[in-house]
């Protein structure tokens, strides 16, 4: 697995473990899901994966 790979999958689990911690029926605008992208992609540039 390359190292992309791993920021990628890393990434995507950082994201769905944002919008686990709600309950099922919640729903989430555009906005918000993109905001939590965003809040990923900065925790992962600056943080690294650990």
């Amino acid at each position: 697995m390359t190292e992309k790979e791993r920021y990628m999958i890393s990434g995507m689990d950082r994201l769905l473990r944002k919008f686990n911690k709600y309950p099922d029926d919640k729903e989430f605008t555009v906005e918000e899901i993109i905001k939590a992208s965003n809040d990923v992609y900065k925790e992962i540039w600056y943080y690294g994966m650990a």
